[in-house]
């Protein structure tokens, strides 16, 4: 597991990560934060309660063990949770707004690479639509899109 992934000092049962931060893949793009890459590698069961048990023993690290919801599935759903986890941003409605941003921005993307020059204009405004809804929301708790 890269520890780019514990910049929270939030720790969950391993059943958690399998799906949302993969082992195998060597890179993780953070967008403007730069991102990490590792060597691909595998952790037991009994490695990972390992870890947890060194992490949380760094008391002053602020490491904690937490519960995370079963609709947590992909590495979007599990910055979203925290955010609800830590600053109080209702995660499901986050999610759905996020959600919908995304569709949108996969619609215009997929527009662009078919060449659908008719239908760019209305699917931009549609992206940065959902962009600013999502954006409004998150302004109610004194956060920002970019975190």
């Amino acid at each position: 597991m890269s520890a780019c992934y514990f910049y929270t000092n939030l720790l969950a049962r391993i059943h958690a990560y399998a799906e949302v931060l993969p082992l195998t893949p060597d890179r993780h793009d953070a967008g403007m934060s730069g991102g990490c890459e590792w060597e691909p590698f595998e952790l037991t069961v009994e490695e990972y309660r390992e870890l947890v048990s060194e992490l949380l023993n760094h008391r002053r690290k602020g490491y904690q063990s937490v519960e995370v919801p079963d609709w947590v599935q992909t590495f979007s759903d599990w910055a979203i949770w925290q955010q609800e986890y830590q600053s109080g941003i209702p995660a499901l409605e986050h999610r759905r707004l996020y959600q919908d941003y995304e569709r949108a921005q996969q619609a215009y993307v997929q527009a662009q690479q078919a060449g659908r020059i008719n239908q760019l204009e209305a699917l931009y405004v549609q992206k940065h639509a959902a962009w600013s809804t999502l954006a409004a929301f998150l302004r109610q708790y004194g956060q920002s899109v970019f975190g």
